[in-house]
């Protein structure tokens, strides 16, 4: 069970221990295609590209201007730059279960984006009949489970929350275009039975890498990869669907943080009201 949560057939590789140069000639014959890799250099792709483009900080043209070609596409395939720019606030609601260590709770999930750098997200779990509560804002990040004191955020947990927003996959298809955005193609890898294109986006100041990988027949966002608290973490996404000439997924898969998340959505509202005193971080003392 623990191996078809983890392992995806279509992306696994097989590694050849040898002398390149005996091992080449016999695999090209029989066409396998392979890829050769130096003893000291990592066996994992992704790993390899990191440090290729951590020496220097500037992945190569011909990557940025394919990166960028992707994205555009993707972009428009979501309902265009216009339409996705003009996005007020995005009011999600739906059922989501969280899995941790051997044990599951169920909730029913609350979330608004208020653009262009605010986040809340209320889960109520019915088993306590408790809210836990968490607000992002560009001045402080907090976070509440029922009754109990506001718990602030700070230093790295506070940057971490606020990344994840500028990685909110409602508007994540802009950010190559703003200034100082690093982007570029990084290949083609499998998700599940999807052909996905991978482009690579950091912020302005080289933090909140992330790999997003694109449906290579709806352009759409399927999965982003990216590190959170030095952990690997991945959001998968499905079911989209279109609201305003945009197009929302209605499913998403998480993991990371040894937590496993499945949330559904039955009710998106773009432009929604978003309740007053919502961001008000004094309105929780």
């Amino acid at each position: 069970e623990v191996a078809a949560r983890r392992l995806e057939p279509a992306n696994l590789a097989i590694v050849i221990v040898g002398k390149a140069n005996i091992v080449a000639p016999i695999l090209a014959k029989a066409g396998i295609p392979f890829e050769a890799v130096g003893a000291t250099e990592p066996i994992s792709r992704r790993e390899r590209q990191a440090i290729r483009f951590a020496g220097s900080g500037t992945p190569e043209p011909k990557l940025v201007a394919q990166g960028a070609r992707l994205l555009d596409q993707a972009l428009e395939a979501a309902g265009g730059a216009a339409r996705m720019a003009a996005i007020r606030s995005i009011v999600a609601k739906g059922k989501t279960r969280v899995a941790a260590q051997g044990q599951a709770l169920e909730g029913e999930l609350t979330r608004i984006f208020s653009a262009p750098d605010r986040l809340a997200l209320d889960v109520y779990v019915p088993l306590f009949a408790q809210t836990y509560a968490v607000r992002v804002t560009p001045d402080a990040v907090w976070q509440r489970y029922g009754t109990q004191p506001r718990h602030d955020l700070a230093g790295e947990a506070a940057d971490e929350a606020r990344w994840g927003l500028w990685r909110n996959r409602d508007v994540l298809l802009l950010r190559h275009r703003e200034k100082g955005t690093t982007a570029f193609a990084a290949g083609v890898e499998k998700v599940k039975d999807r052909r996905c294109d991978v482009v690579i986006l950091r912020r302005a100041d080289g933090r909140a890498e992330t790999r997003v990988f694109l449906d290579q027949t709806t352009h759409l966002i399927v999965r982003l990869e990216y590190e959170e608290g030095g952990l690997r973490s991945r959001e998968d996404y499905d079911d989209y669907r279109q609201l305003g000439g945009m197009m929302f997924a209605y499913q998403q898969h998480s993991e990371g943080g040894g937590r496993i998340v499945d949330t559904t959505f039955d009710e998106l509202r773009l432009d929604g009201e978003v309740p007053p005193g919502l961001f008000d971080r004094e309105a929780e003392e």
